[in-house]
């Protein structure tokens, strides 16, 4: 896993370094000592990928009578934090939203994160923090062709101020094709034509929640 932030941060001091090196020029055992200072920073192995999450049960799909959702528990029961795969009935938009007890935060934040989807390209992303129920919940909205990475994924990377958590997703396709047919008979239930127009009364009841 690349790790930029870190490399750049060592770029940055070996140039601090060698900048002093220049004004202690007049001292060669000094400027030796920096130069093999940063040789040695900048030969130092990359920061270590982060222990990854296993899931402790299995994923829980919930036909409510206005979105289609999955989420799964991550972690220990000690520790938990459960990913939530939110499907819309309208547009193409993914939500995923990454939720553990709240230790302390309040109010709601924009800021920036990454992830990586299976083995695809690591992508920034704008990410929603807020604080919810006694939970602190993150939360991501996928494009289509985000979304579309999903299906083929086995692990997903989410990364924010250089925190990496790493989820061992499993197989996919069969969960995502689960949400898209919720998603599907989501739009029968309210009459949904097109991207939203119109919506009438429903025609029938919703599903209880299944496990997959």
């Amino acid at each position: 896993m690349h790790r930029r932030v870190a490399r750049r941060g060592r770029f940055s001091r070996c140039h601090l370094w060698l900048a002093a090196a220049q004004a202690l020029k007049h001292r060669p055992a000094m400027t030796r000592f920096i130069i093999a200072a940063c040789v040695a920073l900048l030969a130092s192995p990359s920061i270590a990928a982060p222990a990854p999450l296993s899931p402790t049960g299995k994923w829980i799909v919930d036909y409510a009578e206005e979105r289609c959702t999955a989420s799964r528990a991550f972690g220990t029961a000690e520790k938990p934090v459960v990913l939530v795969i939110k499907r819309a009935p309208v547009g193409d938009v993914f939500q995923l939203l990454l939720v553990r007890p709240a230790r302390g935060e309040t109010g709601a934040i924009q800021q920036d994160a990454a992830l990586q989807i299976g083995t695809a390209t690591r992508f920034k992303i704008r990410e929603l923090a807020y604080s919810a129920a006694h939970n602190a919940v993150r939360l991501v909205n996928l494009d289509k062709g985000q979304a579309s990475l999903l299906s083929g994924a086995g692990s997903l990377t989410w990364s924010t101020d250089g925190n990496d958590r790493l989820f061992e997703l499993g197989p996919m396709s069969q969960l995502i094709h689960t949400l898209e047919a919720c998603r599907d008979d989501l739009r029968k239930y309210w009459n949904i034509v097109g991207y939203g127009e119109p919506l009438i009364r429903p025609q029938q009841r919703r599903p209880p929640p299944s496990k997959t």
